[in-house]
């Protein structure tokens, strides 16, 4: 029997003529074969995978980008805060308006200021070799958070990968983005200004960008390149500066004199009416390229020069612009020094005083003039501590007077007056040398003499009389007794009244302030009523003995500013006293601090050693010289500390003009930022085993100004 079927004879005959070695070749090839054919179906697969991955990254890459531009656009490099610093960054958090705020218009309020509506922080994570971009969102915003407690906030969460844990934390949500490795970084460009204009312009709201400060000293370095092809110099002209962290302008002249100078000496300048804060602005006059001015800012700064704002008291204080030479701009001062009554506004005159009638002379007479105040329906405006009178005489030439006693009294009855005098509250009017008053005075013809201060409170609802007496005897073949007459338009009423000095036989000079002093006259048969007012033409108040300016509360961001620098610029006559006193609180309406007899008192100047909360608010106190009626005036005053380390919107209030040049700007020897800018490589799964380099990863680049200052 035949072991082997057919068939498999057949198939061994198809065999006969090859060896075992050619058998097994044929065998490798045919792996071979299909070993390769393995590995191309491998390969394709793989790069379509490669593929869709790239799609799928370039797609995240694409709307991450999208978001970057979009929020970045609505938020402010001043609110941005990047991490670790220094760099390279992998975390940024930043604020966005609240989601209800028109984003076609600027986001800020009516005081200016932008009211956040929450914290975005995008960030890489894990911080190392980071395999994703996470967004973790603080909705509502805790904007009572200090800028420690933010990059706090900005730590922890890069650190943790969430805001769970941290500021605000209850209020944090987390999502991905997409697989990322990420370096966040703010672009800084050479940052310049053409101070060149064919007339002079004021340009009150340059922005220049964002700088970072260091937390005490600052250098702003102006670096002179060149000019304008028109213009005659290369001058700059700089107003004020917006630099602070806290929002607070300082005036340029305040960082006067320059930290250092090259090529010309920079100088303050003044000039009323030009539209200059304070009028007054810095100017360096560069003979050419080259040329450079250092200002030193010491972070931060409250610079109070204006005297206004929200918050802000005058208690018999006011602001007065001054333009003497050396002295313009707005300075605080005690109130007063202000008309209170004018003879003419009385008997409704034009301020001319009129003829006596022919033949009249006073001299040897006793006069009454009434003042009459707002309850007698006349003109009586303002209040005041004390007053100076002033007495007018004749305007016909040859006719002066010499008044030889004055008093001044409330009248007796306020909303009827009449020469009847309440003696309780009588004074005596002196003239001269207030340090060596005199009893008498001799007022020239068409020439007018003020007395020296008298402490008589002056209230507009009340009347006052003033009483005098005049010499009887002429000097110097002058004769003494005609005083001016205001008349009044209404000849029926009665507002001046005399004892003619022919009814006073026997009553020598020395005893007629007796006369003056009387309560009533009008038991003397021989008074004469006038209508009109005789002699008496002005009564004017002194300044306030005492004054007060309460600042507005300034918000330091700081729950401990350490206060270091105080300093002012103010004029203190001799006899007259300035204090400057400060109190702080937690609540920014300082509900929590001390009443401000308790407060602490600030040196007038120099260094200080103190350590305040975070809201602050400066007392002025100023009290005159009663003698002199002179008083101290404040120009500015500056209070400094050390702030934030932070970066910050630079800015300022240039004057561009026909001798201007074009200076490039630095602080800190670097250029402010104009944009914030992020470069983002993204990294897939698939794509990192690649073995073509280029292949793995994939960067994209956001660059946006943002329009919120």
């Amino acid at each position: 029997m035949n072991p082997f079927p057919r068939a498999l004879k057949s198939s061994l005959k198809s065999f006969r003529g090859f060896t075992l070695v050619e058998v097994l070749i044929a065998l490798s090839i045919s792996v071979l074969v299909l070993t390769g054919a393995m590995r191309l179906l491998l390969t394709i697969v793989q790069r379509d995978a490669m593929s869709a991955e790239h799609v799928r990254i370039i797609s995240e890459g694409q709307k991450m980008a999208d978001f970057l531009r979009t929020t970045t656009r609505l938020t402010s490099l001043q609110e941005m805060l990047l991490f670790p610093d220094p760099g390279p960054h992998n975390a940024v958090s930043y604020p966005l308006p609240p989601a209800d705020m028109p984003v076609q218009n600027q986001s800020v309020g009516p005081d200016g200021y932008v009211d956040w509506g929450e914290t975005v922080i995008v960030h890489a994570w894990p911080p190392q070799n980071s395999t994703e971009m996470r967004m973790t969102q603080f909705r509502p915003r805790d904007n009572s958070l200090t800028p420690e407690e933010r990059m706090e906030q900005l730590e922890h969460v890069s650190l943790t990968g969430s805001g769970s844990g941290t500021h605000n934390g209850t209020n944090a949500t987390t999502m991905t983005l997409a697989r990322v490795q990420a370096d966040f970084s703010v672009r800084t460009a050479i940052s310049g200004y053409n101070f060149y204009a064919a007339t002079d312009v004021h340009e009150p709201s340059v922005y220049v960008g964002g700088v970072r400060l260091n937390s005490k000293e600052n250098r702003i370095r102006f670096r002179v390149t060149g000019r304008a092809a028109q213009s005659d110099g290369h001058e700059l002209t700089l107003d004020r500066f917006y630099i602070s962290p806290t929002g607070l302008p300082i005036e340029a002249e305040a960082m006067m004199p320059p930290t250092d100078q090259s090529g010309a000496t920079g100088a303050v300048v003044e000039r009323v009416g030009a539209n200059w804060s304070g009028d007054r602005a810095v100017r360096f006059p560069a003979g050419g390229a080259g040329a450079e001015l250092e200002l030193t800012y010491f972070n931060d700064t409250w610079h109070e020069d204006r005297f206004q704002g929200r918050d802000s008291e005058f208690l018999n204080s006011v602001t007065e612009l001054r333009t003497e030479p050396g002295l313009m701009g707005t300075w605080l001062r005690p109130a007063g020094r202000q008309l209170a009554w004018f003879a003419p506004f009385q008997t409704d005159g034009d301020g001319e005083s009129s003829p006596l009638p022919s033949g009249t002379d006073f001299g040897g007479s006793v006069l009454r003039t009434v003042l009459r105040g707002q309850e007698a329906g006349d003109q009586l405006t303002v209040m005041g501590e004390g007053v100076r009178v002033t007495f007018r005489a004749s305007d016909e030439a040859g006719k002066g007077m010499n008044i030889r006693w004055a008093f001044i009294s409330e009248a007796a009855n306020h909303q009827n007056p009449t020469q009847r005098i309440n003696t309780a509250t009588t004074q005596q009017v002196r003239f001269g040398n207030p340090d060596t008053p005199q009893n008498s005075v001799w007022v020239p013809p068409q020439g007018q003499v003020t007395s020296v201060p008298v402490d008589f409170p002056i209230d507009p609802d009340k009347s006052y009389v003033v009483s005098y007496s005049l010499a009887s005897s002429p000097s110097g073949g002058i004769f003494p007794g005609y005083p001016a007459w205001f008349q009044d338009a209404d000849p029926d009423r009665e507002d001046t009244y005399i004892i003619p000095s022919s009814a006073l036989p026997g009553e020598a000079d020395p005893q007629r302030p007796t006369v003056l002093q009387e309560a009533d006259w009008g038991t003397r048969a021989e008074m004469i009523r006038y209508s009109g007012i005789l002699g008496t033409a002005e009564l004017n108040t002194t300044y306030y003995n005492e004054a007060v300016f309460t600042s507005r509360i300034v918000d330091t961001n700081l729950e401990s500013p350490a206060l270091e620098v105080f300093r002012h610029e103010s004029e203190i006559p001799e006899g007259t006293t300035l204090s400057f006193r400060l109190r702080s609180g937690s609540r920014p309406d300082l509900s929590d601090a001390l009443d401000w007899e308790y407060a602490s008192q600030l040196p007038l100047t120099g260094d200080i050693d103190m350590t305040e909360s975070r809201y602050l608010q400066v007392q002025v106190n100023m009290s005159r010289n009663a003698v002199r009626d002179t008083i101290p005036r404040v120009r500015n005053f500056t209070l400094s500390w050390p702030g934030p380390e932070r970066t910050v919107d630079f800015g300022g209030s240039f004057i561009r003009t026909p001798r201007g040049g074009l200076a490039e700007i630095l602080v800190n020897d670097l250029p402010p930022a104009t944009s914030f800018h992020a470069e983002i490589l993204l990294t897939g799964e698939h794509v990192a085993r690649s073995p073509v380099p280029e292949a793995r990863d994939w960067r994209i680049s956001v660059e946006t100004t943002p329009r919120n200052r």
